[in-house]
Order: structure tokens, then C-alpha cells, then sequence
């Protein structure tokens, strides 16, 4: 699902796993070059989250998917990764 809160602070997708106790809040850019910048809503989206315990006891985490070639992540919790390798993976 998508968010936007009140502030303007937006996630494209919401996946919520909820036998593994997991909350993913994604970024989806065309763009074949992934910036810090790209995930500082959901940055933001995910400190809310812990701060609050909306969901208490899930692994909060966010991630970018785009058009690039590369992995890695930003602030520690948000990864990057091509969404091509993201729609081969079974989730």
C-alpha cells in the first residue's frame, strides 16, 4: 500500500510481513542512480514508526528500489537495491 502522512512524508509501497514480524517501507525511482536523498522520507517514516511502536515488536526497515546496477544502503536501515533483482526474488 502507499503513505503519505500529514507533514508530506511519503512511501510508495508498505510491505508488512506479518509472520516474520517485518515492516518494509519502499521507495520506487526510475532513476539508474540511487542518492541518500531518494529515502529521506522513508528515513523519516520509519524513526516515526519505532517512535511510536504502532507496531510493536516488528523489524522496521525502508528500501529503494531503482534503475541501476548496484546494492547497498543509507542511514543503516535503508537499502538500495536494482528492482529488477527485487521482482526475482520470492518474497
Amino acid at each position: 500500500s502507499y503513505f503519505r502522512s500529514n507533514l508530506g512524508r511519503e512511501s510508495d509501497l508498505i510491505i508488512e510481513d506479518r509472520s516474520g514480524k517485518k515492516i518494509i517501507f519502499s521507495e520506487i525511482k526510475y532513476n539508474k542512480t540511487a542518492r541518500p536523498k531518494m529515502v529521506e522520507s522513508i528515513k523519516i517514516l520509519m524513526e516515526k514508526e519505532k517512535q511510536y511502536q504502532v507496531h510493536s515488536g516488528y523489524d522496521i526497515s525502508g528500501l529503494l528500489l531503482y534503475n541501476g546496477d548496484e546494492e547497498g544502503s543509507y542511514f543503516g536501515a535503508v537499502s538500495y537495491i536494482p528492482w529488477s533483482t527485487f521482482l526475482k526474488q520470492k518474497i
